[in-house]
């Protein structure tokens, strides 16, 4: 198997027990990372010969380019950010209160948001307005009061099926159920509880869109930036380079895909791919991007990550990253393949003051911690001790602000 290591430890110990039942029998205690060495024989690609000697796959190197945000990004951010450390607590109550699975969906809800913040201006400001106009719906339904909580039935059949925060595996979603799952519990999460707080709340949502809205449309966000410079460099400009770009959401993608076509001077000279397009559609889109020289970038979701072959690229970019690190090597994998002629390069954007930055900046040390010990073999381990939990429990840990200790040194090293 390419991936015998999902970062999960409790998943890699039911994997062994199909090698030894009796050995691996019982369940994990303080999270113990199997002893497997000796059952386990793994060659990585990198290391893949010729019978004359010879690498078959081309070098490749992986960077994280680190960036601030401005102070009118970093202004909106922090703003976004109360709003879902609010919605965080309210989430919790509810729970204590009783009202499990209605918190549960909020906190899956503010968990997407704060993601979506991460990804770009474009991603939170849709977010953010679809719900303040569900919002507006609601307060016209309860013009008086808002006395009872939200009831299981009003949430959506998909959100019904949360059970607990802990247990909701973002590898059992496709990009694009991911995302709609996401866009869902954003609109029904529920933060208010009176008829005043929900207009309160709406006067909130009001003041993040003119924020959002401002950073926008400016296009002048940092990350894009970063992508802009890459785009206007000797080693994209040279020759027939094309390039592929990764988000995570829809509304990132048609964002990158207008900026990317007004830096090139042409709308043709870029293509899209994600979750909601239907197979032969995606397939004829590839085909136009290794076929076409006029088609210099790819901007996709992760419908365009794995199984298929875009080595006609050798460059590739993180705009976001998802929650499973396997998924950054599949992705990477459509260019590092088999027949790839070129060295291939990985840039991955993170902003790293923010909560985000964080939890993939302690990632990212442990990676290259494990990389020194294990050379390429990093997958193998990333279910031990240290990365024991979820991204997705690092970053409600980080919103809430219990990562001080934690990353206190990582944010003093950039200071």
């Amino acid at each position: 198997t390419a991936t015998p290591h999902d970062g999960k430890v409790e998943n890699f110990h039911i994997f062994m027990r199909l090698l030894d039942p009796e050995r691996f029998e019982g369940r994990l205690r303080h999270y113990e990372e199997p002893d497997a060495n000796d059952l386990m024989r793994r060659y990585v690609k990198e290391k893949l010969t010729t019978f004359e000697g010879k690498p078959i796959f081309p070098p490749r190197e992986a960077k994280t380019l680190q960036f601030s945000l401005s102070t009118q990004e970093n202004s909106l951010y922090e703003k976004v950010t109360d709003y879902v450390r609010a919605g965080v607590r309210a989430a919790a109550k509810m729970r204590e209160a009783g009202n499990w699975r209605v918190g549960i969906v909020t906190h899956f809800a503010l968990i997407g948001l704060q993601r979506r913040l991460a990804s770009s201006p474009a991603a939170i400001y849709e977010s953010l307005k679809r719900r303040h106009d569900r919002l507006v719906s609601r307060a016209r339904e309860f013009s008086k009061h808002l006395t009872q909580p939200m009831s299981v039935a009003e949430l959506p059949e998909s959100l019904r099926q949360l059970e607990k925060l802990d247990d909701i595996d973002y590898e059992d979603y496709s990009d694009q159920e991911l995302e709609d799952s996401e866009t869902e519990a954003i609109e029904f999460a529920k933060v208010s509880e009176t008829f005043v707080e929900l207009q309160q709340e709406i006067r909130q949502l009001e003041d993040l869109l003119k924020l959002a809205r401002a950073v926008r449309d400016s296009g002048k966000d940092t990350k894009w930036l970063e992508l802009r410079q890459w785009l206007r460099s000797d080693a994209f400009r040279s020759s027939n380079q094309k390039l592929i770009v990764f988000s995570e959401y829809l509304d990132t993608i048609d964002y990158i895909a207008n900026r990317v076509a007004d830096e090139l001077g042409s709308r043709s000279a870029v293509v899209t791919i994600h979750g909601g397009l239907q197979r032969q559609s995606r397939r004829n889109i590839q085909d136009k991007f290794i076929n076409v020289p006029a088609v210099k970038v790819l901007v996709a979701t992760d419908a365009a990550g794995e199984g298929v072959n875009l080595q006609v690229a050798n460059m590739m970019v993180n705009y976001d990253l998802p929650w499973n690190p396997n998924k950054i090597e599949q992705r990477f994998g459509r260019i590092h393949r088999i027949g790839q002629k070129r060295p291939c390069y990985l840039y991955n954007l993170v902003a790293h003051e923010t909560r985000e930055g964080q939890v993939f900046a302690r990632l990212f040390e442990k990676i290259e911690q494990q990389r020194k010990t294990f050379g390429d073999q990093v997958y193998d381990i990333l279910g031990d001790t240290v990365i024991n939990k979820s991204l997705p429990s690092l970053l409600l840990e980080a919103i809430r602000g219990f990562f001080q200790s934690s990353f206190g040194a990582i944010r003093r090293q950039y200071r």
